[in-house]
């Protein structure tokens, strides 16, 4: 199995929502790390989607990696739409 990110993604408009704001950098190890691990493709999306939409939320707060910490993350699962919410995002 590929761990490239296009295998789980293979619309270049969708990948390239996964790189934008602070966690960028990371997207790629982190779909490269779930791949090894043995998650299901399914699950990859999932979380690539969560962290890219994490990554989104700190850039439209001006806030860096440095400044997650537990409350921000609270903050975000609180403003996260319902219909997003998947069991095992915290």
């Amino acid at each position: 199995m590929s761990n490239s990110i296009e295998h789980f993604l293979p619309n270049p408009e969708s990948r390239q929502r996964l790189h934008a704001g602070p966690l960028a950098r990371d997207i790629d190890g982190f779909a490269t790390w779930l791949a090894v691990e043995g998650y299901a493709r399914s699950s990859v999306r999932a979380k690539l989607q969560f962290i890219a939409d994490l990554s989104r939320w700190l850039e439209h707060r001006e806030l860096t990696v440095e400044a997650l910490d537990e409350q921000r993350v609270e903050a975000f699962l609180h403003t996260r739409e319902l219909r997003f919410r998947r069991r095992g995002d915290a």
